[in-house]
């Protein structure tokens, strides 16, 4: 019975949220200068640096700079 549980949990709920973080993870990966980005926040800004640290620095119009973890 418990195993049954434990078999549910992970179809359920593991292997959809390690699939969803693989996406993620290529999506950041695809991210690169010039790219026009919408924030979690709801700011569009075009994105002017790409940090090995995995940072982006996103320019959010002229005078204002936004950083944001990948």
């Amino acid at each position: 019975m418990l195993v049954v549980f434990g078999l549910i949990f992970y179809f359920m709920i593991l292997r959809p949220q390690q699939k969803r973080a693989k996406e993620h993870k290529k999506l950041m990966d695809a991210i690169s200068k010039g790219d026009e980005v919408l924030t979690n926040g709801g700011l569009i800004g075009r994105v002017t640096k790409v940090a090995e640290t995995g940072y982006i620095a996103i320019a959010l119009n002229d005078t204002t700079r936004s950083y944001h973890q990948t």
